[in-house]
């Protein structure tokens, strides 16, 4: 076991068929992947609020997706709810690390920051939280091999930034 993400993706070969595709709150970035997608092996980066996740895209664009002009206060509904742009770390189903991805750098401009690691699923909308990338991903493949979770796509991410979405 590790602490941190590999320093370099993976994938099992071959990729097990993962659920459909996921409920979107925005189809955006425009040409953007589905979040819980495991094909890309660059790390990606996304939104979600409290209707769901937006598509992603590779986190060397930033915190804005070079594919798309439109800013997420364009694309992103507004509701009584919290965008948090989130960065995708694994990927996990009915118990195995299914893929994996290294943290991208910190610009030297960003304050060095703790991650704040959460565990997603991909259609029941829930979210676990963790204290470290070790202790989410254990919760993932713990939740990822038993009962309603068995079918579902669990992705550990860090929650790189939040802001209220009204």
């Amino acid at each position: 076991m590790h602490a941190e993400p590999a320093t370099q993706a993976w994938a099992v070969d071959p990729l097990p068929a993962l659920a459909p595709t996921t409920n979107l709150c925005a189809d955006w970035p425009r040409a953007g992947l589905d979040p819980f997608d495991v094909t890309d092996r660059r790390t990606q980066r996304m939104m979600f609020a409290s209707g769901g996740f937006t598509r992603a895209w590779p986190a060397s664009d930033g915190a804005r997706p070079e594919s798309d002009e439109r800013g997420a206060s364009e694309a992103v509904p507004m509701g009584y709810t919290t965008l948090s742009l989130l960065e995708k770390l694994a990927v996990v189903h009915r118990g195995r690390l299914i893929a994996e991805w290294p943290r991208c750098p910190v610009a030297p401009s960003e304050p060095v920051r703790p991650p704040r690691l959460v565990v997603h699923v991909q259609r029941l909308r829930d979210a676990r939280h963790a204290d470290d990338y070790q202790g989410a991903l254990d919760l993932a493949l713990a939740l990822s091999g038993t009962g309603a979770w068995r079918e579902e796509p669990i992705m550990v991410v860090d929650v790189l930034t939040t802001e209220p979405w009204h």
